[in-house]
């Protein structure tokens, strides 16, 4: 499912628990997650154990990297930061853009500083920070700009109202296909027209209105028709609702050639993105 849902918030606003508590565990990378992994906690100079930071580098990496992935193979995630400014948050909403995620971030900027303090004290040690860093993260979360229109804002509120505004943004909701005749599944079709439209093929005629069809994915790839599946696809596929279109493995490769970034896979790009070039 391709759903990122996006904290930020002072340290101690209970980010991590509102991931956990709403089944988002599991799918969130999270920035301090990624350095207790990289490095043990170190003892710091007034006998205290804390996170170590100095791998920060190394760990923004592994972090982007780990989230292209996750991205690339359209997981549901989750991203368990403060992100203070956006110039933090907008290099990660204009990634999931590009590969195609509903975007909402939940915002607790608006804890009391109270309970940010109590929560903090109620942490393990290594995750204990100073007053002073919660104060400054506070201030910086105080004066940022709007976020793009399509990003859905979910803000912490008291009565717990961002729990159900993050399982509304969640939600998927049933369609009803009780007006239709029968349902079509369209299995691969990897390249290959005639099967699929040309004569004698499954959709010769046409699609019939009171049917509706489920494209499985996998239109292209290993056939020698590509460029013509594609542009049918198009024309008669894109839009109809009376038609879904499920994302299968080979689709990847034909986003990231929309997109202009290198292929990762050979056959398509010595086979199918010839013939698409040969037909533009």
């Amino acid at each position: 499912m391709r759903f990122l849902v996006i904290t930020r918030g002072p340290q101690g606003a209970g980010k991590t628990t509102f991931l956990n508590r709403n089944g988002l565990g599991l799918h969130a990378l999270s920035m301090d997650g990624l350095r207790t992994l990289v490095s043990g906690p170190v003892l710091s100079r007034d006998g205290t154990y804390a996170i170590n930071q100095e791998k920060n580098e190394y760990v923004v990496q592994l972090f982007r990297r780990l989230m292209e992935e996750r991205m690339e193979r359209g997981e549901l995630l989750a991203i368990d930061a403060t992100n203070q400014v956006n110039g933090d948050l907008m290099p990660i909403i204009e990634l999931a853009r590009k590969h195609r995620y509903r975007v909402a971030v939940a915002d607790f900027s608006a804890v009391p500083r109270d309970i940010l303090l109590a929560n903090n004290a109620a942490r393990p040690e290594h995750l204990q920070i100073s007053e002073h860093v919660i104060d400054r993260a506070r201030q910086r979360l105080s004066g940022q700009k709007p976020l793009p229109k399509f990003v859905r804002h979910i803000e912490w509120s008291p009565d717990g109202a961002h729990d159900r505004a993050l399982a509304e943004f969640l939600d998927v909701p049933l369609v009803d296909l009780s007006s239709y005749d029968r349902i079509v599944h369209v299995g691969d079709i990897q390249g290959c027209f005639e099967p699929l439209a040309g004569v004698g093929g499954l959709l010769e005629k046409g699609l019939d209105p009171k049917a509706f069809y489920v494209f499985v994915g996998d239109f292209v790839d290993r056939g020698p028709q590509n460029a013509e599946v594609v542009a049918w696809a198009l024309k008669h596929l894109v839009g109809r609702p009376n038609v879904v279109l499920l994302w299968g493995n080979h689709e990847t490769h034909l986003h990231r050639y929309a997109r202009g970034w290198p292929a990762v896979s050979e056959e398509f790009a010595q086979r199918t993105q010839p013939q698409l070039e040969a037909a533009s």
